[in-house]
């Protein structure tokens, strides 16, 4: 191999390697901080559920508010939220139903 192309290849992999190594601890703290952002969001979110059913209808939750709560309870247990939303969720969850409006 010519010297100028492996001065070229000395010089090249290396800075390759460093700058995916870069980028992938980027990526990942990056990541990392969407997962909890979300997370924190999914969880404001049942303590919004949770108000409205407290606050507006007397503790008293219906088929969709139920149904809003699970998913997004699943979802937030899946992304590793536990504890906090948990008690939301079930609080949600044992409240009585009350009738759909005709």
């Amino acid at each position: 191999m010519p010297p100028f192309i492996q001065q070229v290849l000395d010089w090249l992999i290396p800075a390759m390697c460093g700058g995916a190594v870069t980028v992938l601890a980027l990526a990942w703290r990056w990541g990392t901080a969407m997962i909890n952002g979300m997370r924190e969001l999914l969880l404001c979110r049942l303590e919004d559920l949770r108000r409205e059913m407290v606050y507006d209808n007397h503790w008293i939750a219906d088929e969709d508010l139920k149904g809003r709560s699970q998913r997004l309870y699943d979802i937030y247990h899946a992304m590793g939220g536990n504890g906090h939303g948990t008690a939301l969720n079930d609080d949600i969850q044992r409240a009585p139903i009350r009738k759909a409006d005709k």
